[in-house]
């Protein structure tokens, strides 16, 4: 029982060491303005400035082909998920053609492309649908195979908070 016990420990710190490195590889943005937070690998991208207002930051890679915008607005239009979707849709120069779109209670997810880039988006709307927490990832086509594994995990991580423009009661 002994010698299983072992070899279990073992295995675990084995298969977890490669997850640690990885850890350690993510950092996560956090907007001071509207509070909401992402992680994103610093291997592959670096913040490049905050906009002078506050309300995001944008992250390239070192040859500046792909990035991350992120960004939280007021939803002055008062959208909803869908009348968002709808109107990006319509009004949008940034999507050329879509690949796929949802709209949930709170949020909103549409890919496809634009010219030789894969576009990605997720908004999540906060503080009672006065908020709206955007992600944004450009990438070329070409790169496909080592961006698309990080959408995922990126958008996944994407949070509202409370920042300094949120309303006080933001939920």
């Amino acid at each position: 029982m002994r010698i299983l016990g072992t070899f279990l420990l073992f295995w675990v710190v084995a298969a977890c060491s490669p997850c640690q490195s990885e850890a350690q590889n993510w950092q996560t943005y956090k907007n001071a303005r509207f509070g909401f937070h992402f992680k994103f690998p610093t291997k592959n991208f670096a913040p490049v400035g905050e906009a002078a207002n506050n309300d995001g930051q944008v992250f390239e890679t070192s040859d500046g082909q792909a990035q991350i915008v992120a960004y939280g607005s007021y939803n002055a239009l008062e959208h909803t998920p869908k009348s968002y979707l709808q109107w990006m849709k319509a009004e949008s120069s940034q999507l050329e053609e879509v690949t796929y779109e949802r709209a949930a209670r709170d949020w909103i997810v549409v890919s496809g492309f634009v010219g030789q880039n894969v576009y990605y988006q997720k908004t999540i709307f906060s503080c009672f649908g006065e908020v709206m927490n955007s992600l944004v990832l450009v990438y070329p086509i070409s790169q496909k195979p080592i961006f698309d594994p990080m959408v995922g995990p990126i958008a996944k991580s994407l949070s509202p908070g409370l920042g300094y423009g949120t309303p006080t009661d933001c939920r």
